[in-house]
């Protein structure tokens, strides 16, 4: 197998981390998909695009990570890759944001214990829809972060879109009984 090793910051490296499938039964998901610069993670019910600003090209394919290396006096992680062939990675694609409208723009606060349910409130009352809490601290990072949030407002049932500097995370809403 062919193996690449790359740099990530450790917000980034975290990010896709935390969506990355943890179900044994869609192995897929539990893989790294890398697609020109892009790199994207999800396990179904989220989905983490990075655009890292990478000195090298890293071949387009599925990949799993065999390690990581912190890289001494940097927020800076050393990844190791491996393409996988034969894997069928989820169209992504059709699911990233396209051209939905800007509903909002929200802050995220790591320091800050009430943030949370303040942000879960902003959002339901701007969006009006109902988020997994944890998605959101999945996000959050050591900084301040001001997230622009993008969804079609006449449908609570769609995902929102989270867009930061190179950063796009989709997050779908609770389904509530009909």
């Amino acid at each position: 197998m062919e193996t690449v090793r790359t740099g990530l910051t450790g917000d980034n490296l975290r990010l896709l981390e935390k969506h990355i499938s943890k179900d044994s039964n869609r192995e897929a998901m539990r893989l790294i998909r890398i697609d020109g610069a892009d790199i994207v993670t999800t396990d179904g019910k989220r989905l983490a695009r990075i655009t890292p600003e990478l000195p090298e090209a890293i071949p387009s394919g599925v990949y799993r990570r065999l390690t990581k290396e912190k890289i001494a006096k940097s927020d800076l992680w050393s990844v190791t890759l491996e393409l996988q062939s034969d894997v069928q990675y989820p169209e992504y694609k059709q699911v990233i944001r396209h051209d939905e409208p800007e509903l909002c723009v929200i802050s995220l606060d790591s320091d800050d214990a009430l943030s949370s349910s303040k942000t879960m409130l902003e959002i339901f009352q701007k969006t009006k829809r109902a988020l997994n809490v944890q998605f959101l601290e999945d996000i959050t990072t050591k900084y301040t972060e001001l997230w622009t949030v993008y969804g079609v407002p006449e449908n609570p049932e769609k995902p929102l879109f989270f867009i930061r500097d190179r950063v796009e995370v989709v997050l779908l809403p609770f389904k509530f009984g009909k």
